[in-house]
């Protein structure tokens, strides 16, 4: 980094530590599986019965 731009390695670190904390969600939700559910007060996923309609 410059030595004469502290806004701009400011900025980048600040991109830098968006992304990594970003990629940490996304691989922690890609191990939890694809059945996750997100806690007890939310109910499971039903899928929409496609056969039928309203």
């Amino acid at each position: 980094m410059a030595l004469g731009q502290p806004g701009w390695a400011g900025v980048f670190g600040a991109i830098v530590l968006a992304a990594l904390l970003d990629m940490g969600v996304v691989i922690r939700h890609i191990h939890q599986g694809a059945h996750y559910q997100p806690g007890r007060d939310i109910p499971p996923y039903w899928p929409a019965d496609h056969g039928k309609r309203r």
